[in-house]
Order: structure tokens, then C-alpha cells, then sequence
């Protein structure tokens, strides 16, 4: 029974291996264009789902700070590719890199902590909650490449 299930591993991980090879264009990219919207939507999809879920099964502080983590993580999504693309953008400009690049970052990582540290003080949400909306974007790519394994191996069997 062990030895069936390392084999269907290994042929899921070779089959979408192969997948990803062909799908490389001349530049070299294996992301997919719709693939960034997918994951923003499987996100928020969660994101709704476990905020009803915590409005019916839990506490209101907890569907709060469900709610509160979410809109933290997609303004950390968005300012992390905001300046990710005004970064690379000025090296393909210029050709000089920035002179501070961790600015950005720890500005952002200090903003978000500084949010959760409210949070925590004021009390007004679980800052479990907070924790478990902040990893809505990890989740969604985790399901992501969930769905995207199984229908590689799914169209590579038929």
C-alpha cells in the first residue's frame, strides 16, 4: 500500500514536471498570465468562506480578525508587487540598482507588525484570527497547486 502511494507521487511529480517544460515560452516563463488572478481569487474565495464559517461557529472577534488579516495580506500582496515592479523597473530604466531595496520591505514588514500590535493591544479581534487571515494567500497558492497537479495528471491519464 506505502509503495502505491510513492508511486502515484512520482508519477504526479513527473507528469507535472513535463507539463511545465512544455509550457515554457522562448523566454524562458513558466507562469501562466491568468495564474496571479486565480490565486488572488482562490484568496479571497477562502478568505469568505472562513469568515462565514467564523460568523456561524465562532466568536465575532475571531470572523473580525479573520477579516482584518485578509485585508492586511492582500495590501501587503499589492505593495509587495507595486514595488517589486517600480523596482525592477528603474534597474531596466537605469541600469543602476536602488540604493536602499530592503527599505521597502522592512517598512512593510514593520507596518504590518505594527497592525497586528495594534490589534493585539486594543483587543478588538483574535490575533489568532489575524494570523490565520494573514496566511489566506499561502493557502490559496497551496490549493492552487493542488488543483493545478491534479489536472495535469487528470488530462495526462485520458
Amino acid at each position: 500500500m506505502r509503495l502505491d502511494f510513492f508511486v502515484f507521487a512520482y508519477k504526479i511529480i513527473r507528469l507535472s514536471c513535463k507539463k511545465i517544460i512544455i509550457q515554457m515560452n522562448s523566454n524562458g516563463e513558466t507562469v501562466d498570465a491568468n495564474s496571479n488572478r486565480q490565486v488572488l481569487q482562490k484568496a479571497l474565495c477562502l478568505l469568505g468562506i472562513s469568515i462565514l464559517a467564523s460568523l456561524l461557529l465562532a466568536e465575532f472577534k475571531f470572523a473580525l480578525g479573520l477579516l482584518i488579516g485578509g485585508i492586511l495580506t492582500l495590501a501587503n500582496y499589492f505593495w509587495l508587487k507595486r514595488s517589486l515592479a517600480k523596482m525592477f523597473e528603474s534597474i531596466a530604466s537605469t541600469g543602476q540598482k536602488p540604493l536602499f531595496p530592503a527599505a521597502s520591505y522592512a517598512l512593510r514588514y514593520f507596518a504590518l507588525g505594527s497592525a497586528i500590535y495594534l490589534v493585539y493591544k486594543t483587543d478588538i479581534a483574535s490575533v489568532t484570527a489575524v494570523l490565520f487571515g494573514l496566511c489566506s494567500i499561502a493557502a490559496a497558492v497551496f490549493l492552487e497547486g493542488i488543483f493545478l497537479t491534479f489536472r495535469t495528471f487528470v488530462e495526462e491519464v485520458k
